[in-house]
């Protein structure tokens, strides 16, 4: 059993963040179908289907942090971390929205099946500091446990 396969190993997700619905706007009531669609699709576990209904929303003009969070969450589910990681950067540029700590968090994952540890690292800590719990003590939690597992 390696380190990298170790590290690798704190970027699973037992349980994908919970989706508590908000609501979305669009230019298209077709929009709003789709991102309805794909987070029922979340919900039922079904996530490939929600990556593609959530991306078709998202060229239909959703906007918002939900749908790039939950087809980041989706993806990592499904392992594309590199898909997932992606996703979870678009949510962080997006800047102070209910999924920022959260996006940092589950970007640590990603980065962490990806054997990134030091820009996991700094994810957990943007987490960390954004003092939002649950988030703060899942990054602490992580973090630790990561360093522990790099200490020689």
């Amino acid at each position: 059993d390696s380190l990298a396969s170790r590290i690798r190993a704190l970027g699973a997700v037992a349980q994908p963040p919970i989706y508590l619905g908000v609501s979305v706007r669009a230019e298209t009531a077709r929009g709003t179908e789709l991102f309805t669609a794909g987070m029922r699709a979340y919900v039922d576990a079904r996530y490939q289907n929600a990556v593609a209904s959530l991306r078709s929303a998202r060229a239909a003009g959703i906007a918002g942090a939900a749908t790039p969070f939950f087809v980041g969450a989706s993806l990592l589910v499904l392992s594309d971390a590199s898909g997932a990681a992606e996703e979870f950067a678009r949510v962080i540029g997006m800047g102070d929205t209910p999924y920022l700590a959260e996006a940092h968090y589950y970007r640590a994952k990603a980065l962490l099946r990806l054997n990134q540890t030091n820009a996991a690292l700094g994810e957990l800590e943007r987490a960390i500091q954004s003092g939002v719990e649950p988030m703060k003590g899942a990054a602490l939690s992580l973090r630790d446990s990561l360093r522990v597992l790099r200490e020689p």
